[in-house]
């Protein structure tokens, strides 16, 4: 008995370090996802002017998770194609710690989606009506504080973008590793974000 209660005794003391261990792991793997997806950034941008794919069109529905040109980049069949995407598989869109990841709609050609993409980079909210109008990258001046990926909160619809109008005052972006959030900048560099004040959320 005495062996049995040292065991159980160590074993509490030991699982709470296990678990931040596995939840560095997948903090890693997130903010190698984002990387990933950032560079996909990039690829595209050199093909389209230094434009990024439109992040999210209210009337049509479209974004980047149904783009054509920008799926096969980060390793997912285009909507068009008819493939469903709907997989665990589609793993540079998922981070390892979203117990719930969103997908749009109700159609499974969609992809699940952790991250979302900074909405200003197609998006203007600050008018009435919003506009529908393309930015260049190299617009984004502040490069290292402002993001272009982001952990988003997949309990809301608006999970597949950065919207600081809308959810403000993070604008969407979630804290899910440790009280904090991973982000792909728009220099392409990813950190962990713990405080507002580390975000500049630029609108050119």
């Amino acid at each position: 008995l005495v062996v049995v209660a040292i065991i159980a005794i160590l074993a509490a003391m030991l699982l709470p370090a296990l678990s931040k261990a596995r939840e560095k792991a997948r903090q890693g793997v997130c903010m190698s996802n984002l990387k990933g997806l950032g560079l996909a950034i990039f690829l595209y941008a050199q093909d389209y002017d230094d434009y990024a794919p439109l992040t999210y069109n209210g009337a049509s529905g479209y974004g980047w998770y149904s783009n054509p040109k920008f799926l096969p980049l980060v390793g997912l069949p285009s909507y068009s194609s008819g493939v469903a995407t709907r997989t665990r598989k589609n793993k540079l869109t998922l981070c390892p710690s979203d117990p719930a990841p969103y997908s749009p709609w109700s159609d499974p050609k969609y992809p699940w989606m952790s991250y979302g993409l900074y909405i200003r980079l197609h998006y203007r909210v600050d008018v009435t009506p919003p506009e529908y109008k393309a930015k260049k990258l190299h617009r984004f001046t502040d490069g290292t504080r402002c993001p272009m990926w982001a952990d988003t909160n997949s309990a809301s619809v608006g999970c597949y973008f950065i919207n600081p109008s809308m959810g403000a005052p993070w604008g969407g972006i979630l804290k899910r590793h440790n009280e904090g959030a991973n982000v792909c900048f728009m220099d392409g560099h990813v950190g962990r974000v713990t405080e507002l004040s580390q975000l500049n959320f630029q609108n050119p």
